[in-house]
């Protein structure tokens, strides 16, 4: 399996930023603190990318003549009436500011977040969502979209 989703975003932002940055220092959910540093006449520019949803695997092995190989496939899934947890990154290249995060199924809003992420800096959204009924679904956080299947 290897790194969390959580853990491969801040990898992923990190890298994005410089490949000889230190370990940012805001990772986790802080809360707004008392001069957090919002200026007036400048606004946030929020960015969201790399969204991750729940994956399942599953490897077969194909014969092909005298030999055999093995064939993975990985596609996003889960279960109907179970939560799960989708992730996505939020870069923030403007001022320091305030954002309310929301994740769609299908258009709808089924999660809300309040980020703050300081001018520069990026910070990693968690959202767990539940759907009822199997089927196909996109799920969109901000501008970042991916299709996932729900089954029973």
């Amino acid at each position: 399996q290897g790194a969390s989703p959580y853990v491969r975003l801040m990898v992923q932002a990190t890298m994005e930023d410089d490949p000889n940055h230190a370990s940012p220092a805001n990772w986790g959910d802080p809360l707004v603190t008392y001069q957090f540093g919002m200026s007036y006449g400048q606004d946030p520019k929020f960015k969201y990318s790399c969204l991750i949803l729940p994956m399942v695997q599953e490897t077969v092995e194909v014969e092909s003549g005298s030999s055999t190989s093995t064939q993975t496939t990985v596609w996003n899934q889960a279960k109907s009436g179970e939560p799960f947890t989708v992730y996505c990154l939020l870069r923030n290249t403007g001022a320091d500011g305030l954002t309310t995060a929301q994740a769609k199924v299908n258009g709808e809003v089924v999660a809300e977040k309040i980020m703050t992420v300081e001018g520069g800096s990026w910070r990693v959204v968690q959202m767990e969502i539940t759907v009822d009924a199997p089927g196909d679904y996109t799920i969109e956080i901000g501008d970042a979209a991916g299709a996932i299947t729900i089954a029973e």
